[in-house]
């Protein structure tokens, strides 16, 4: 629960759970919060990839560089 009042450089933190959020996309989130005389908003735009999808293309590029590697270097031993 929030605290009912903020005082200056005082800080809290707040977490939600997002249903639905975005899954290799680009999103952007906006927060509002309103008080007595003010309002302030901020936003933020992130890149949003999963976990596995992430690690499946490190271990694609890897393996590939690695392929292409050995590849050149056993041309250049034969020739």
């Amino acid at each position: 629960k929030p605290p009912a009042e903020l005082l200056p450089r005082q800080q809290v933190r707040l977490t939600e759970t997002w249903e639905g959020a975005p899954q290799l996309d680009r999103a952007e989130v906006e927060i509002t919060a309103t008080a007595k005389g003010t309002r302030e908003t901020a936003a933020v735009a992130f890149l949003a990839v999963p976990w596995l999808l992430a690690g499946v293309l490190a271990v694609l590029v890897a393996a590939g560089t690695a392929l292409w590697a050995r590849a050149r270097r056993r041309r250049t031993r034969t020739e």
